[in-house]
């Protein structure tokens, strides 16, 4: 697990360019906290967004975005620069990936392989981690011809992320899809029906008291991200595209003060939730 958090998107000398932009929805709107505050271009064979961080000294080991609308037949690639000339490619990621190996079943005769059928991906994250470095130039460049849509992102992270000690917070989590008719029933037996759209939800249930790294690591995460809004949880970043993709979350936990009165209410019965944002 990963949080990727301090956003120098985010940052006011951060200047962002686009390739081209759908009137009303500039590129100014990516520094939105609302990823459905989206950035459009014109296109969609080839797009890009540049940040220009400006002088001084980066960290940036993490980049990511969410609020994209892309087919399986689209690609993502991050490139860095020092001058904004010279633009070095980290990776470029392909959403159609295969999802069988050669002789593995799958699409095609003889078990070659193959794609999923195209279908349009929303809501999730498509990040990226490598060694730290300081550049002060960053693009993202998206590419999706078979899209009847333009390209569009809603959220653009570019900086540093925390990782846990323990083996319990880094993988322990359990993702699950909250649907909007859900129906939930209060102490006071009211109803109320949950009216947003479905989201994604994590939750972690909360270490044994004798684990003191995973203790360690819940109060960093009540003391530093507790409070913040808008960051991206990655639950399994060392794993495949699909597994990595599907588990990715942008959104906030509950606030430091739910966090304190869950775990000295209830330990043993306590969990931490992360759940998406609009």
């Amino acid at each position: 697990m990963r949080l990727l958090h301090t956003n120098l998107t985010d940052v006011d000398a951060t200047v962002l360019t686009a390739s081209s932009t759908t009137t009303g929805k500039p590129v100014s709107r990516l520094k939105s906290s609302l990823r459905s505050v989206y950035w459009e271009a014109t296109g969609k064979t080839s797009e890009s967004v540049t940040a220009d961080l400006g002088p001084g000294t980066h960290t940036v080991r993490a980049l990511a975005i969410t609020g994209f609308d892309l087919t399986r037949e689209g690609t993502v690639e991050y490139l860095h620069s020092t001058d904004n000339v010279n633009f070095t490619s980290l990776a470029v990621i392909v959403l159609g990936t295969p999802e069988f190996g050669y002789g593995e079943g799958g699409y095609g005769e003889g078990g070659y392989g193959g794609f999923s059928p195209i279908f349009v991906l929303m809501g999730h994250v498509i990040s990226l981690f490598f060694s730290s470095l300081s550049s002060r130039y960053w693009r993202v460049i998206v590419k999706d011809p078979a899209n009847t849509k333009n390209i569009r992102i809603g959220r653009w992270f570019i900086g540093d992320y925390w990782e846990p000690v323990s083996e319990h917070v880094k993988r322990g989590w359990r993702v699950m899809n909250v649907d909007e008719s859900e129906i939930s029933v209060t102490i006071g037996r009211e109803k109320s029906v949950n009216e947003r759209p479905s989201f994604l939800s994590a939750s972690l249930q909360l270490p044994p008291l004798s684990e003191s790294d995973a203790l360690d690591d819940l109060f960093t995460i009540v003391r530093d991200f507790g409070s913040k809004k808008d960051i991206f949880l990655i639950i399994f970043p060392n794993e495949n595209f699909e597994t990595k993709f599907i588990s990715s979350l942008y959104g906030s936990f509950p606030s430091n003060i739910s966090l304190f009165n869950m775990v000295l209410s209830n330990y043993d019965a306590g969990i931490i939730t992360f759940e998406e944002s609009l």
